[in-house]
């Protein structure tokens, strides 16, 4: 079977950063890539608004305006499709505000190889097949998302093929229980909830579990926003979409 050709679309004010590139492009391997250039913000986001491309790159700087404004006003305007942000430094704001702001990665150019470039591409596309997915399944399941909004238990879902394994959704109760904003949790590695009397050796247990991609049930004691210690009895339950790719983890939160 004749694999599918991706196109990509390149945002990118500097020439010689585009022949970079291309030749990145041209050294990937087992993967077909259509790559397109385009060096203006105005033009940019009038072709992205065609969704004409599998997956854009985006350069954080492009003369007077940058790519994290065209990042937002492109998802403003419908775009669904991931995108990349491409930086010349490795400036953690503009990463972290890349990814809040919806961009599935990040990359510092001049640390580029093919296959970081691949791999990057790669899990993009499938998280926002997930991502896809989820969208259908909430607009289709109201009514099941009610209900887990008022369960007894807490719920945490977090996103396996994002960097840190973000949480990407929990309840109310979990909330509740762990004294944080539902605000102050999304896009945050559980890992914000360990303290000083958190078991390393149940988190390794933890990890192990999850890297195999198996099930992990067991109780933590985790810690609350003010600091307070609480135990949770926890069940991790990995999710998979039909290539039996973990795509999501779901927990179910206890607090004893």
């Amino acid at each position: 079977m004749k694999e599918k050709t991706l196109r990509v679309l390149l945002v990118e004010d500097d020439e010689e950063d585009f022949l970079i590139a291309r030749d990145l492009f041209e050294e990937i391997q087992h993967h077909r890539y259509e790559l397109d250039w385009i060096e203006f913000y105005d033009e940019a986001i009038e072709e992205i608004e065609r969704q004409r491309h599998d997956i854009y790159l985006l350069d954080y700087h492009l003369g007077a305006r940058d790519g994290l404004e065209l990042l937002v006003e492109a998802i403003s305007r419908g775009c669904r499709r991931p995108m990349i942000m491409l930086t010349g430094q490795g400036g953690r704001q503009v990463d972290l505000e890349a990814m809040r702001a919806g961009a599935y990665d990040y990359l510092v150019k001049g640390q580029i190889t093919p296959q970081v470039l691949e791999r990057s591409i790669r899990y993009a596309i499938e998280h926002a097949k997930s991502t896809d997915a989820l969208r259908e399944t909430v607009r289709v399941s109201s009514a099941l998302l009610t209900v887990v909004n008022n369960l007894d238990e807490g719920v945490v879902i977090t996103d396996p093929l994002a960097e840190d394994n973000p949480i990407v959704y929990v309840n109310e109760r979990y909330a509740e229980m762990t004294g944080y904003d539902r605000a102050d949790l999304l896009g945050r590695n559980a890992r914000i909830l360990q303290g000083s009397q958190t078991e390393p050796v149940e988190i390794r247990s933890m990890r192990e579990a999850l890297e195999r991609g198996d099930s992990y049930h067991g109780v933590v004691t985790n810690h609350r926003a003010d600091g307070s210690p609480f135990k949770q009895r926890i069940s991790i339950h990995p999710v998979r979409d039909k290539s039996g790719v973990v795509v999501q983890h779901v927990s179910i939160c206890e607090e004893i």
